[in-house]
Parts: structure tokens; sequence; C-alpha cells
């Protein structure tokens, strides 16, 4: 095998490469940036879109999870009785966010609203 040539496949078919370009523009519909807003004053900070993008999760402040629809707008998704809580998922229906949250004691537990 000279330089440069890569070895036959274990069928023994020789080796290929395949190359794909995609133009990410072509295939992403256009999108619009739109404030959210602030939670109880505080940042917010976006983790995750709905499959529809009706439904937007994440976490203001670092403390608060939150929910925001364009009917709802932002809504607290509160904790677990401590003093924090994140959004770090949302299913593809926007039906259910995944998160984290600490408890009143102190210990650290997933949560699902």
């Amino acid at each position: 095998m000279g330089s440069g040539q890569r070895p036959a496949q274990p069928d023994g078919m020789p080796p290929f490469t395949v190359a794909v370009a995609l133009s990410l523009p072509a295939l992403m519909p256009a999108q619009e940036v739109r404030d959210l807003g602030l939670l109880r004053g505080l940042p917010t900070e976006a983790s995750a879109v709905s499959d529809a993008g009706a439904v937007v999760v994440g976490s203001a402040g670092a403390a608060r999870a939150f929910r925001w629809t364009e009917s709802g707008g932002m809504q607290d998704l509160g904790t677990l009785g401590g003093g924090a809580a994140r959004a770090v998922d949302v299913s593809a229906d926007g039906a259910i966010v995944a998160g984290e949250s600490v408890d009143a004691s102190g210990v650290i537990h997933s949560f699902g609203a």
C-alpha cells in the first residue's frame, strides 16, 4: 500500500469518503429574536424551546425556573422547598418541563412540571 492509500474495508470493498455540504439557512426557517422579559426583576436565560417554538424554558437569576408561552407570558415554576431551581429542557409538545431544584434541606432533586 503506497502513501496516501487507505486499506480496504473488512468486507473487501474499497474505502470511500462521503462529503455532505449543508446550507443551514436553507434548512432553518427565518427566526426572530424576541425579548421574553424578566422574572421577579431577575435577568433570564433560556435553556430549551419546544419543537413548535411555543414554549421556552430556562432560569432567572440562577435561582428560579421558568416557562414562557405567548398566552401566559413568564411563569415562575417555583422550587421544591429550597432557594433555587432551573429548567433545563422541555418536551417536544411543550407540555412537560424538566429541571432540577434544591429542597428545604439543601439536596438537589430532578423535577418535572
